[in-house]
């Protein structure tokens, strides 16, 4: 029956956002504009997301190096909307991942192990590691506090883009290099420790034990479904 009530909930989220004409590319629905109209809108709606810290970062390189207005415009063009529903996992630990996510509206949970670090609200990214390094395995599970609204980049459309910028690609691919040598550096330091069977939840986790069984179902399920 919670499982039942969580689809039903999340499919007239996903009707609302279609009648509204926001679905797939988020400039879908203004595919009428004028290609220079178009560019101005995109970049007055989601340039903020793009320049959030941890993202100019990359974009600026490792020596900071100054971010091309055009590559901008271009970029969030390859933008795709994708939403969550609340106790959805939208990156799982340890997973492979291939795509940076924008979060527009929603709040998300930062969850290792079994803890909670961090919860994001409206403007954060997260994943962006895998836009550096192929293949990246993601550290933390990012699960869905209540119904988002995300931007995702791939990979694949960051790199292409980034090909028409030589300057900025120079600087983005020493950056990259530099953040698989510290990652192959840690992962070689990293003791491998086992929890304490003593170790006891704090009263945090045990307020958050429901909404992380709930999390948890959901992932089963949605794993349930890969096998068949």
């Amino acid at each position: 029956a919670v499982l039942n009530a969580r689809a039903h909930s999340h499919l007239r989220k996903v009707l609302l956002h279609r009648r509204a004409g926001r679905s797939g590319s988020a400039f879908e629905h203004l595919s009428d504009l004028s290609p220079a109209l178009l560019n101005e809108v995109a970049l007055c709606q989601l340039r903020p997301l793009l320049m959030s810290p941890s993202m100019t970062a990359i974009l600026a390189g490792g020596d900071g190096g100054s971010i091309d207005a055009s590559f901008i415009k271009l970029l969030v063009r390859q933008l795709v909307i994708a939403i969550f529903s609340p106790a959805d996992f939208i990156i799982e630990e340890g997973d492979h991942g291939n795509e940076v996510y924008f979060l527009g509206s929603g709040k998300v949970d930062v969850i290792k192990g079994n803890q909670k670090l961090a919860t994001l609200s409206e403007g954060k990214c997260f994943g962006e590691i895998a836009l550096l390094v192929p293949n990246a395995l993601r550290t933390a599970s990012i699960v869905a506090k209540t119904f988002c609204e995300t931007h995702l980049l791939t990979r694949e459309n960051f790199e292409a883009s980034l090909s028409r910028y030589p300057d900025m690609h120079r600087r983005i691919r020493a950056l990259a290099e530099q953040r698989l040598a510290e990652l192959m550096a840690a992962s070689c330091s990293m003791p491998s420790e086992k929890p304490s069977p003593r170790d006891t939840p704090s009263p945090q986790g045990r307020r958050d034990a429901p909404f992380l069984a709930a999390a948890f179902a959901s992932r089963l399920l949605l794993r349930g479904r890969g096998r068949r």
